[in-house]
């Protein structure tokens, strides 16, 4: 077995007011999840960043990577902070 970038990417949690953000390892995802259903501004925003709802997991999410994590931090500092 190959040991692939992703190996190598940190594996951050991080909590914002209303919500958190998961680099979820297993599914290969970078995971916005609210604790209420955001603004319909703010869901615009998530995907013009590339996230889609996924409702089997109850999040936004993209496929993890350097640019999905950086995007994600970057959107809740702007939005969600």
């Amino acid at each position: 077995m190959s040991i692939g970038r992703q190996d190598y990417m940190e594996v951050e949690n991080i909590k914002f007011n209303g919500g958190e953000l998961l680099v979820n390892v297993e599914l290969n995802r970078v995971q916005i999840i609210f604790y209420s259903i955001p603004s319909p501004e703010i869901r615009t925003e998530l995907k013009s960043c590339g996230f889609k709802w996924a409702r089997s997991q109850g999040a936004w999410q993209r496929q993890r990577t350097t640019n999905a994590i950086n995007t994600a931090k970057r959107f809740i500092t702007e939005k969600c902070i």
